[in-house]
């Protein structure tokens, strides 16, 4: 997934397919690490502002595997977020 800035939408290329990602209407978590090389924090925030009600957290000294550097802060963020 590569994140595009264009002048007037934010894209995202997945795949051979580019979306716009400020069509997304669905609940959205979107979580970042602070060590994160792939996707950067300023993606990061560029993909909160788009997704319109979308969920930004970012977790202290994770980078871009969130999922296997701080597994346990990852689960009960992602629990939380999934039980409101």
């Amino acid at each position: 997934m590569y994140l595009t800035n264009a002048s007037w939408k934010v894209t995202i290329l997945k795949g051979s397919r580019l979306m716009n990602i400020t069509n997304i209407k669905n609940k959205t978590l979107i979580i970042n690490g602070t060590l994160d090389k792939t996707t950067p924090k300023y993606m990061a925030k560029k993909m909160y502002k788009n997704i319109k009600g979308s969920t930004l957290i970012i977790i202290k000294d994770a980078g871009h595997f969130a999922f296997i550097d701080k597994a346990n802060t990852f689960n009960i963020i992602v629990k939380e977020f999934l039980l409101k």
